[in-house]
Formats: structure tokens, C-alpha cells, sequence
């Protein structure tokens, strides 16, 4: 066990889940996320669909505008790889 996998156990949080997805194909086309925008991507990851329309230029990304808006309208479901993307946009522009 490293010493970030203890300490992660020590501290009660789950231990870090590696990408399931091939990150090198993610890519945002805008050059930073504002601070208001990061903390609505948070929230949009920890299940705020209503926040999703704030969090981050949804042309910008592969996925495309009418693809995060079916999400946000609730026609399409968020898949895991869509949670990895947002993982990917936080940790990016964080």
C-alpha cells in the first residue's frame, strides 16, 4: 500500500478508482474553466443535473452541446465515461 492509499484509509475516504477511461482522447477546446464554472462542475459530479447547464462549455467538449443537453433535460442517462470526462475537466482546470 503507498502512502497516498493510507493515508486515504486513515482519513475514511475511499480508496482513489484509476480512469476506466483512455483519457488521452478527452480534450476541452476553451483555454480555463472559471472559478463559478469549476463549482458548478463539481456539483454536476456529485449529481446536480440542474448545475450541468453552468458547469462548462458543453460545444467545447467531444460529446457536443446536444449530447450534455438530452442529459440535462433528462432524455439521456449520464454514463460512467461522462462522470470520467468531468472528473477529467476538474482535475484539468482545478
Amino acid at each position: 500500500m503507498d502512502y497516498v492509499s493510507f493515508m486515504r484509509k486513515v482519513d475514511g475516504k475511499p480508496p482513489k478508482v484509476e480512469p476506466k477511461f483512455d483519457r488521452s482522447r478527452f480534450v476541452y477546446d476553451r483555454s480555463n474553466l472559471t472559478e463559478s464554472q469549476l463549482r458548478y462542475t463539481r456539483r454536476a459530479l456529485e449529481g446536480s443535473r440542474r448545475d450541468l447547464m453552468s458547469a462548462f462549455t458543453w460545444v467545447a467538449t467531444p460529446q457536443g452541446h446536444d449530447y450534455w443537453c438530452n442529459i440535462n433535460d433528462g432524455t439521456t442517462e449520464l454514463l460512467p465515461e461522462d462522470n470520467d470526462y468531468i472528473e477529467w475537466l476538474l482535475e484539468e482546470y482545478s
